[in-house]
């Protein structure tokens, strides 16, 4: 059973050590101090997740939009998963 995750491994009660890649985890490993930190700032903030539109998670759909090719469909603002998941597949 995973005790701890530094890196992209996590660290089991024995001390083993199991590559997780999982997620975002390839992309900034477990613990990353920068994820660390943005994770406490926003749960000092508002304690959700993006199941609920809010100023913050808005300019981050604006931002990330911004570096993408302008014929994506991007940045469809739906409460929802099952919504965006058909918004995807239709939009392929």
């Amino acid at each position: 059973m995973p005790r701890f995750g530094e890196g992209v491994w996590l660290i089991d009660d024995t001390g083993r050590s199991l590559l997780d890649a999982y997620n975002n985890v390839p992309s900034v490993g477990h613990c990353h101090p920068t994820v660390v930190q943005a994770l406490a700032r926003q749960a000092a903030t508002l304690n959700t997740n993006t199941r609920y539109l809010y100023k913050s998670v808005i300019e981050y759909a604006d931002r990330l939009t911004a570096t993408m090719p302008g014929d994506l469909p991007a940045n469809q603002r739906k409460r929802q998963p099952s919504i965006c998941h058909q918004f995807i597949v239709k939009s392929l």
